[in-house]
């Protein structure tokens, strides 16, 4: 096996410098637009170092934050560069100029901004210095994890979950085993903010759900982690008719994560396969979602997976992540001066719910999770990077990708310390997944981890700690 994972990573850092050697020279040569042949080049170089730490590692951890984060920005990146490869130009609509040079002049200063704040996470995880952060986490190896006692503690969010679907239920109007009428889901709560209490509860079902699964792969059989696998089937599925779909793909990245764990290391390319199906999924749920009279729902679909790059191009044209950076970048400081932390001021009123505060989120105008709507009325969420260039310029995307970079590692180093503990590997996929600086990682805190670290310490059972 040794062997095999030496040749393995000699190809890979043999191929990725060829590949990309190979792809800097030719991919500009595959259009006609000129801006779009300036741009292609700092692409690739992006992609490069995305994947860089997927590839030239001997033994990479899938899941550890450069590797998982990397592959997924590529993937996001990729989806940028395709999209432009298929109109044929470089075309970002929210840009204020329409001169195709300084198009590719704020796309290239898009890029540089990635790029350095790649780099700025990679030395903070990489250095000695974010080992050290370990002990902002709790230590979670001496709580015995019990299927009884797992059950017990599960029941308090199980309840929470059984009420407020039971209330979405009465309110969306369609059949409890229907997921398709997702856009009915999404009415049903989109233009109240007092029923927030009410989507916090139904996706509290995955609670009970990741802890229940988290148990049983922690056990031998195989039996119990199937029927957990069901269970989180099924919550998901019932969550999905919200219309919303981050929770479902979240719920089912944090059960693989723990599997990875605690069972059985997924590989990297296993792990592409799979997220790639994911975003066929995504697009798929999108345009049922989104009934446009013109184009019959089973048309949309199929339009939509006809092609590996109709699925990528779909999906970025979808959200649009690339453009929206952009144009953060063009509108700071020319239109709008840089905020000086004004957009994390919101986040003192974390802790207030909407349905208690309705008018919360419009009593911040610059809150990071409103500054794409409040400059371009665009309801998109504020790429993090995006949120340090609108504070504090370029050096906010320095030392806050290696802040989180140091933060990265100190949890990575906290789960190698108690790599085989449930309750150390569920906290671990759940702070990777939704913690951020931002009001949206806060707020995703709160929900999730704060709960699975409370129940947890519920179990009461304890451990004796063995002498060092």
């Amino acid at each position: 096996m040794q062997t095999v994972a030496g040749v393995r990573a000699l190809f890979a850092r043999v191929a990725l410098p060829l590949g990309f050697f190979a792809a800097l020279l030719l991919l500009p040569e595959a259009t006609e637009d000129p801006a779009l042949r300036s741009v292609v080049p700092w692409f690739v170089v992006l992609i490069m170092l995305q994947v860089a730490p997927a590839m030239l590692s001997g033994r990479p951890d899938l899941f550890s934050p450069p590797v998982s984060g990397g592959l997924t920005g590529a993937f996001s990146t990729l989806s940028g560069l395709l999209s432009f490869f298929v109109i044929g130009e470089l075309r970002m609509g929210l840009l204020h100029s329409s001169d195709p040079n300084q198009t590719a002049d704020v796309a290239i200063q898009t890029i540089l901004a990635m790029i350095v704040g790649t780099l700025g996470h990679y030395v903070g995880f990489y250095s000695r210095f974010g080992a050290r952060w370990r002990v902002l986490f709790p230590r979670m190896g001496d709580i015995v994890w019990s299927g009884r006692r797992v059950l017990l503690v599960a029941l308090i969010p199980a309840v929470l979950f059984v009420v407020a679907y039971t209330i979405f239920q009465s309110r969306v109007g369609v059949s409890l085993f229907d997921v398709t009428e997702l856009a009915r889901g999404k009415e049903t709560w989109r233009s109240d903010p007092t029923l927030s209490w009410m989507l916090r509860g139904v996706e509290m079902g995955f609670v009970p759900a990741l802890l229940y699964f988290t148990w049983a792969a922690s056990q031998r059989g195989n039996r119990s982690l199937l029927v957990a696998a069901v269970v989180c089937v099924l919550v998901g599925l019932l969550v999905l008719r919200l219309g919303q779909r981050g929770p479902l793909a979240f719920g089912v990245l944090i059960a693989v994560i723990v599997f990875h764990y605690l069972r059985r290391r997924i590989p990297i390319w296993v792990f592409i396969a799979v997220y790639f199906v994911g975003i066929v999924a995504s697009n798929i749920m999108y345009h049922w979602r989104v009934d446009d009279p013109d184009t019959p729902r089973i048309e949309a679909v199929s339009q939509v997976i006809d092609d590996p790059a109709q699925v990528l191009t779909t999906h970025e044209k979808e959200r649009q992540r690339f453009i929206i950076m952009a144009y953060i970048m063009e509108e700071f400081p020319d239109t709008y001066p840089y905020l000086l932390g004004e957009s994390w001021v919101g986040m003192v009123t974390a802790f207030v719910p909407r349905w208690i505060w309705p008018e919360k989120g419009e009593s911040y105008e610059w809150s990071d999770n409103r500054i794409v709507f409040r400059i371009s009325g665009i309801p998109a969420p504020t790429p993090y990077i995006g949120v340090l260039y609108s504070n504090f310029s370029w050096v906010g995307i320095v030392f806050g990708t290696m802040l989180l970079g140091f933060f990265h590692r100190g949890l990575y180093e906290w789960r190698l310390r108690e790599a085989r503990d449930p309750g150390t590997n569920l906290l671990y996929a759940l702070i990777l997944i939704f913690f951020a600086p931002t009001s949206m990682g806060i707020s995703a805190t709160l929900q999730y981890v704060v709960p699975v670290w409370l129940l947890t310490r519920l179990m009461g059972r304890r451990a004796p700690r063995s002498p060092r």
